[in-house]
């Protein structure tokens, strides 16, 4: 991953990084107030050669004294030093303690010894400090004196007296918070590459086409108006929506164009990528460009078109939901159960009464001549599939279709979901004409399409003679009103309308 694939990262998973940061802040505030509170004090002592008239010797002293600083001041850290400090100043502690309060610092090139004393009270870390330093006066004195009639060869002198400091040195709250504050970053960019790592969404059309390797029809921004009302073609006609489906449109006829495409299936991964809005409203502006269009619902386990459409079963009585499986089981005529929508160029074919066996029904051969005749009356065939991850037969549907279409939502499916359904229709030799990244965040869709000329719209023409072949049966209902029109809402179709666009 390169830079700017991490800070895409980042962007995508903010709130991880912030509850890192945010926990690292916690842990270092908790740490910090259960830290017991020490304060230090500082003692500098000089290891001299006694003085001397004779240059030569004062020489060689210098030289002693440097090379004996290294070796005496461990004894600092000396448990038979700490004794006597712990004698002197009747401290209630053991010697070993003491050590482990003590630290020496000591310059290699100087003869400067420097002890620093922690402990949880100022005024006796000045003390030990104190003591520390007279006990090791005595110890070198005594180290150094060959003959106790003569005075030793080198002496230690006190050249800064044990310092006070009322300033704690542990917790060190400023500090605490630094490296809680970075730790925690780096927790939360951890959790935020782990979590892209196991979700991998596809956030973007570079995205998708790294895994399609299909060319792009169209990017569908997250449109509010949608939840109440998703077919914005109809009912919203000159709403940055519909634009964005007309575009879609234009894309797909184009793309079409070399084998005319006739049946062209609309499949995504799961269920709630938002499949049946995007049919519906291409099916609506394939029509108001007065191409003759038939949409037919194959999810059998959950039919949504018609409802989405806003044709109830209860507008036909005599044959609630009659459709695709009453033609496939049933054999019932096909003019029959075809139902006119808009302005004339534009039949629905919904799902009919649901099936206990779907897969096989939509595998067999009666699917196969059903699409064939469809195609030959009508110039688009339009196929609502089930989510091809979870229903067997949306396979045989995308393998009948001359093309196929991916809706894939923004920032919900999975680059993993998306490989795995361009491994099924290449598996079964299904051509992937384009895909559609739906749900895109508004403030993302700008960078993704560049602004180009509206695609022409003409108003909704009336039914003309060479509309579609359908039957004069007085038991098919009349179509909902022309495209820029609001249709009366059914209750069902209120209760559909409630999931939104993102429904399917």
């Amino acid at each position: 991953m390169g830079i700017r694939n991490y800070l895409r990262v980042v962007a995508w998973y903010w709130y991880v990084v912030l509850a890192g940061l945010l926990i690292g802040l916690v842990c270092a505030g908790v740490v910090s107030s259960r830290t017991s509170t020490t304060y230090a004090s500082e003692v500098t002592m000089i290891l001299a050669p006694t003085p001397t008239a004779d240059e030569s010797i004062a020489y060689q002293g210098a030289l002693l004294a440097t090379e004996r600083a290294k070796s005496y001041a461990p004894l600092l850290t000396t448990e038979a030093l700490a004794g006597g400090v712990v004698r002197d100043l009747g401290l209630d502690m053991y010697p070993v303690e003491l050590v482990g309060e003590t630290s020496v610092i000591l310059d290699p090139d100087t003869v400067l010894i420097k002890a620093r004393v922690v402990d949880g009270s100022a005024e006796r870390a000045q003390q030990i400090a104190g003591a520390l330093s007279r006990e090791f006066t005595r110890t070198v004195a005594d180290l150094e004196r060959n003959d106790p009639s003569n005075a030793p060869a080198l002496t230690v002198k006190v050249v800064q007296p044990a310092t006070f400091s009322d300033t704690p040195v542990t917790p060190d709250m400023m500090l605490n918070l630094i490296l809680g504050a970075i730790l925690g970053l780096l927790a939360g960019l951890a959790g935020a590459l782990a979590l892209n790592a196991l979700r991998m969404p596809v956030r973007s059309p570079r995205d998708l086409a790294e895994v399609t390797r299909s060319p792009l029809l169209g990017v569908l921004r997250r449109d509010p108006a949608s939840v109440l009302d998703p077919l914005a073609v109809a009912t919203r006609p000159d709403s940055a929506q519909a634009e964005a489906y007309r575009r879609i449109c234009a894309a797909l006829t184009s793309a079409e164009a070399g084998s005319r495409g006739e049946i062209t299936a609309v499949i995504s991964p799961n269920n709630g990528d938002g499949r049946t809005s995007i049919v519906c409203n291409l099916a609506v502006a394939l029509a108001q460009s007065r191409r003759r269009v038939v949409l037919v619902d194959c999810d059998l386990r959950n039919p949504r078109v018609g409802e989405m459409l806003g044709r109830p079963p209860e507008d036909d009585p005599g044959h609630p939901e009659a459709g695709v499986i009453d033609v496939l089981e049933g054999g019932r005529p096909l003019d029959t159960v075809l139902r006119p929508w808009g302005n004339g160029f534009l039949d629905v074919l919904t799902a009919g009464c649901l099936s206990s066996h779907p897969g096989g029904l939509l595998a067999s051969d009666h699917v196969r001549h059903l699409l064939a005749e469809l195609a030959r009356r009508y110039d688009v065939v339009l196929l609502d599939t089930p989510p091809i991850l979870s229903a067997s037969e949306a396979v045989a549907l995308a393998r009948a279709a001359d093309g196929v279409v991916l809706a894939v939502r923004h920032g919900r499916t999975g680059r993993r979901e998306v490989h795995s359904v361009m491994e099924i229709l290449e598996g079964v030799s299904a051509p992937v004409v384009g895909t559609i990244l739906n749900q895109v965040p508004n403030r993302w869709t700008a960078a993704v399409l560049r602004p180009g000329p509206a695609t022409p719209r003409s108003a909704p023409p009336p039914v003309a003679d060479d509309g579609p072949a359908r039957s004069d049966d007085a038991g098919t209902p009349p179509g909902p009103p022309a495209p820029g029109s609001t249709p009366t809402a059914s209750p069902r179709r209120r209760s559909l309308n409630s999931a939104g666009s993102a429904g399917d």
